[in-house]
């Protein structure tokens, strides 16, 4: 009989974290988009928007990894 790999509480956790975060960045990435649609897409906005798109992938980029660190290993390979 084979094991199968699982993750820990803490494991399922951030992966939910990552899950939920995914989802909330795509939300806010297209109702930013549609924001700079609506106010006439000056370059201040684009610069704003740009900068929340770029921390939402820093803190995207770290759950990723704190995700992936914590994903079941399997003990026999």
């Amino acid at each position: 009989m084979q094991h199968q790999a699982v993750r820990s509480l803490g494991g399922r956790l951030a992966l939910w974290l990552f899950m939920i975060f995914c989802i909330y960045f795509v939300w806010s990435l297209l109702n930013t988009l549609w924001a700079l649609m609506q106010s006439g897409a000056r370059v201040e906005n684009w610069a704003a928007a740009l900068s929340v798109v770029f921390a939402l992938v820093l803190v995207g980029t770290i759950l990723g990894a704190i995700a992936w660190y914590t994903r079941p290993v399997d003990p026999d390979a």
